[in-house]
């Protein structure tokens, strides 16, 4: 089953995955700590990998050359020195502690509501808010719309 976008945000792997991602690029890989498999996708961009897995020597993961020299690898405390030493793992030029500072949420933005910013009459006058006919109001997102104030 094909998931369809050209940039993923935040792509969580607990277990085996075996689906077709149709994009270039999944901003935040999270590996599950259970996970024991290569099974995961490797072959996109990523910014930042995060691996939950505690023992790196379960399984011998394969990123291209770009992700291992450019994408930091965040693993759990304590743990640099496995991942270090762990086949596949070693390849990550950039291994750090995870303190909490990537997650899924810090990579989510929420749509901002446009709000109404000016008011206008029919004539393309400026009117107070609470005028009251029909009034063009213009939105903080640069749209408009007519409106009937009673």
């Amino acid at each position: 089953m094909p998931i369809s976008g050209d940039v993923i945000d935040y792509m969580y792997v607990g277990r085996p995955f075996s689906y077709a991602i149709n994009g270039d690029s999944v901003k935040v890989l999270e590996l599950g700590a259970g996970l024991k498999t290569n099974e995961f996708p490797k072959r996109y961009e990523f910014t930042s990998i995060i691996s939950n897995i505690e023992d790196p020597t379960l399984f011998d993961p394969e990123f291209t050359n770009a992700t291992y020299l450019n994408v930091p690898l965040y693993v759990p405390v304590g743990k640099v020195d496995a991942y270090r030493q762990a086949e596949g793992w070693k390849n990550f030029f950039d291994i750090r502690e995870n303190h909490g500072e990537v997650n899924k949420i810090d990579n989510v933005t929420a749509a901002k509501k446009a709000v109404a910013t000016k008011y206008y009459n029919l004539s393309g006058q400026a009117v107070a808010k609470d005028y009251k006919g029909v009034v063009i109001e213009r939105y903080s997102d640069g749209t408009s719309k007519k409106v009937l104030n009673k």
